[in-house]
């Protein structure tokens, strides 16, 4: 009969999650994840298997809390546009904040056109994040704050690219004036 872990799995991922988002997956070594995690290697290999599988769970547990964290900024009574609004300026501190960057747009960067399933990983999160913004782009067309004949779907995918871009401005730090103009283009292209 296998012993029990004698560590969380969930925590650990988001641990490691952390280390490749402020180094990436190349700088990242197998003597780094030992370090960060507090684990053997023979643990690692033994629960999340080599670097590359540990990085798409890690990468996937980043994409699951990331999505539950915009789901809650979006889930209030507040107007669409507001909602989105308040978004968009939460996504612009946190970057200023943290220049780490976003661990998915990270991934796209850094390894996405180099390994497909973290491709797909990539891909899959910036379709969940453009989901939510076209949900939330209906229900501002609905309110009448958004025209009837723009297109919710096209305009989600301009926010999705001006969100990343958000982060990928922070990690060269292009400034709050900045990240903030980002922000004021994006919803005045909304109106």
């Amino acid at each position: 009969m296998a012993r029990p872990k004698a560590f969380d799995p969930d925590a650990t991922l988001t641990r490691a999650a952390e280390l490749f988002r402020c180094h990436g997956y190349e700088a990242t070594s197998m003597q780094d994840l030992v370090d960060t995690l507090g684990l053997s290697r023979s643990s690692i290999y033994d629960t999340f298997g080599n670097k590359r599988e540990l990085y798409l769970q890690a990468l996937q547990r980043y994409r699951d809390a990331a999505a539950k964290q915009h789901t809650l900024v979006l889930a209030n009574d507040a107007p669409a546009m507001h909602r989105l609004e308040q978004m968009l300026h939460a996504i612009a501190a946190d970057a200023v904040a943290d220049a780490h960057g976003c661990l998915v747009a990270n991934a796209a960067m850094e390894v996405g056109a180099l390994d497909a399933d973290v491709e797909r990983s990539v891909r899959a999160g910036l379709e969940g994040v453009t989901r939510l913004f076209a949900e939330l782009l209906r229900t501002a067309q609905s309110e009448g704050d958004l025209a009837a004949d723009r297109d919710p779907q096209a305009l989600a995918h301009f926010l999705t690219a001006a969100m990343q871009g958000i982060r990928v401005m922070a990690k060269a730090n292009a400034g709050r004036d900045a990240l903030q103009a980002t922000v004021d283009g994006a919803l005045a292209a909304l109106r």
